[in-house]
């Protein structure tokens, strides 16, 4: 039988990994600044949701035309 750390172990270091090369990034223009605390004042969560979801269904077409690697009968 496998135990459990051994399987979330590898996932573990690798997401450590990925985390440790994203550069860190700093965020000094006010108009960013005060549009992201904009939003996450004046925004719900129901809009959020909404804006991602329309996101995804507006660029859905996009992706399918790129991905060649996609089965036909997906």
């Amino acid at each position: 039988m496998v135990s459990i750390s051994r399987i979330t172990a590898p996932i573990k270091n690798t997401a450590k990994t990925l985390y440790n090369n994203v550069p860190s990034v700093t965020v000094a223009k006010n108009k960013v600044l005060n549009s992201v605390e904009y939003i996450g004042r004046k925004w719900t969560s129901p809009q959020q949701r909404l804006i991602m979801g329309a996101t995804a269904i507006i660029t859905q077409p996009f992706i399918d035309a790129h991905n060649k690697r996609v089965n036909e009968d997906t």
